[in-house]
């Protein structure tokens, strides 16, 4: 038997189409989310720069997941792999 009272909510898997998350209004929390992935790495930069080494860890770390949260269209090459490889000695 159907509740009637039952909402139905639309759930969003990670292999949607960028054009399907913006007809169910999720295109502001994409902004939000890409507007949080920017704070994140201005925020990674200021901790190293500052020589606050696990802060830096923590902002990149969230810059990093930020980016898996994004559709394919949006995700952004990590722009801390320099760091990393010139952190090991690597070229």
């Amino acid at each position: 038997m159907k509740d009637s009272n039952v909402s139905r909510t639309r759930t969003f898997s990670p292999g949607r189409d960028e054009q399907d998350l913006v007809k169910y209004g999720a295109n502001q929390l994409l902004r939000t989310i890409h507007d949080a992935r920017g704070l994140a790495h201005l925020k990674a930069l200021d901790a190293l720069g500052r020589y606050k080494f696990e802060m830096f860890g923590y902002h990149a770390s969230a810059w990093v997941k930020y980016n898996q949260l994004m559709p394919k269209r949006y995700k952004q090459g990590n722009p801390f792999k320099a760091f990393v490889k010139l952190a090991r000695g690597e070229s």
